[in-house]
């Protein structure tokens, strides 16, 4: 049977809507094929210890890539499906969360733990004996990306607060209680902090790329939640700010795009941003765009980018998959240095396997990704499954919706 074939990429928007009467019987063989791959993947023991152990780490780091990831491909297979049981997994996993919101500082390595400010959080458990974050809710890059992701579960559970979950999910209820705990707990601690008073923007910042990207995401999601003009515009500016600094660049007859690691940067930071962050710029472009955000709904800049991934990135053609340790394949592009060679390396199959990267595949002409993608799901579904490369197919492959009505 065929699994994967030449996609027409996903009309945009493709909102978070679920579909009450979606039934798997009316797919077509090949989105059939990725459908049950990913809930094989969902009802498999180890995905189930791993990702539930993920979601209960109280970690910042880890909520803010890894778990962010895993929720990202759930939610984008949900926009294609309609499928209110991956919306229902993804409220184990935030309700794994939820239970951790805490108030205090913990397992900190300066006898700091117990600190109390008045705002629930998370903490930062990444290692690596740094005093100043370990144990604390002061990692300002983690506590943007980690956010970023909560709004836009929570988007998706206002969305459908009027939909029965199949799990007997209070959609609603979710959805008020995570918006309360974002603007009343983290967006308050942050003014408080940095004496943002009122509604004033930006209350948060910092300079990598990837942050100003999460939290174009998490202002164009919390824009929706409390129908806010100026928080989408906050998510409109960030996002001309990263895009100022994408550079096109030509790639034989076609046309990629490079960026940076950081948006403002000394010498010796000013390079090509490596791979191992580059899949997380990806992943909220893709969002973004099937949100129909206006900064990002060019279909020829999502192109360049997968271009991009396939031309310098991934090199499909040679006997074994290699992949580059930066977007622009090691190289110097655009008038950008490329990165330190002793500082970063290429990404692995596994970490492919964990990332956004096979998100472009429904933007690829060429069908390589497919492929790609294919051949590293068997390798890696010997050893442990990972949700993101069947989300990601389903989106090359899938249809809309049924129902795509955004909720107000």
């Amino acid at each position: 049977m065929t699994v994967a074939r030449l996609p027409e990429p996903p009309r945009s928007p493709l909102p978070l809507r679920g579909d009450p009467s979606f039934d798997p019987s009316g797919l077509d063989d090949v989105e059939r094929f990725w459908y049950d791959e990913l809930w094989d993947t969902l009802s498999d023991e180890a995905y189930v210890s791993y990702s539930t152990e993920v979601a209960r780490r109280d970690d910042l780091y880890h909520y803010g890539r890894t778990l962010h990831t895993i929720i990202n491909s759930l939610l984008t297979a949900f926009r294609v499906t309609g499928d209110l049981a991956l919306l229902d997994e993804v409220d184990r996993l935030s309700e794994h969360m939820r239970a951790h919101l805490r108030d205090g500082w913990r397992d900190t390595l300066d006898r700091t733990s117990g600190t109390r400010d008045g705002f629930l959080n998370w903490v930062y458990r990444a290692g690596g004996g740094s005093t100043a974050h370990q144990g604390k809710d002061l990692h300002v890059f983690d506590e943007m990306r980690t956010h970023a992701l909560v709004a836009e579960f929570t988007w998706a559970f206002h969305n459908n607060r009027d939909l029965p979950s199949p799990g007997g999910v209070p959609y609603g209820e979710r959805a008020d209680a995570w918006q309360a705990y974002l603007l009343d707990h983290f967006e308050a601690k942050w003014r408080a902090r940095n004496d943002v008073l009122g509604n004033r923007l930006p209350f948060l910042e910092h300079d990598s790329l990837h942050a100003n990207m999460a939290f174009a995401k998490y202002h164009h999601y919390v824009g929706l939640l409390r129908d806010s003009s100026r928080d989408r515009n906050e998510s409109e500016r960030l996002s001309r700010r990263v895009l100022s600094h994408f550079v096109m660049v030509s790639l034989g007859d076609e046309q990629g795009v490079v960026w940076p690691r950081r948006l403002e940067a000394t010498e010796d930071q000013h390079y090509l941003q490596p791979t191992t962050y580059a899949r997380y710029v990806i992943m909220d472009v893709v969002t973004l765009h099937l949100e129909g955000a206006p900064a990002w709904s060019d279909r020829d800049l999502i192109d360049a980018i997968a271009i991009t991934v396939l031309s310098l990135v991934i090199d499909p053609a040679a006997p074994a998959i290699t992949f580059a340790r930066d977007v622009g394949g090691g190289a110097a592009r655009g008038g950008i240095p490329a990165s330190p060679p002793t500082e970063f390396q290429p990404i692995t199959e596994n970490r492919y396997a964990i990332s956004s990267y096979a998100l472009l595949t429904a933007w690829d002409r060429t069908g390589s990704l497919a492929t790609v993608t294919h051949v590293i799901h068997e390798r890696r579904s010997e050893r442990a499954r990972h949700v993101q490369l069947p989300a990601a197919m389903l989106l090359a492959v899938g249809d809309q919706p049924v129902e795509s009505a955004v909720r107000r």
